[in-house]
């Protein structure tokens, strides 16, 4: 038997995104929440880039945290760098 290849790693990225589905997680560098956002192709003009949410579970606990995006990409805040499996939510602006 040979492996012809392993199981890829990914992140999911969900909602106002022009491509959601799985994101590969790179092997041997990180991958950031913008770049992730990025390889899904972008916000939707509908996207609340104030409330975008990664959901991350480690040892069993799960945790959602809350990001400004708007914040990010103006240099206030600074990028979040991703774990395998993590989730990205986008959500749509109410408006």
């Amino acid at each position: 038997m040979t492996i012809l290849e392993y199981a890829k790693a990914g992140i999911i990225v969900l909602g106002a995104v022009t491509n959601a589905g799985a994101v590969e997680y790179p092997a041997v560098q990180t991958i950031s929440l913008m770049d992730a956002i990025a390889r899904a192709g972008g916000f939707t003009r509908l996207a609340d880039r104030k409330k975008v949410s990664i959901t991350r579970t480690t040892d069993g606990k799960t945790e959602k945290t809350i990001y400004n995006t708007d914040d990010i990409r103006d240099g206030k805040a600074k990028d979040v760098p991703l774990k395998k499996d993590d989730s990205i939510y986008v959500p749509e602006s109410l408006i």
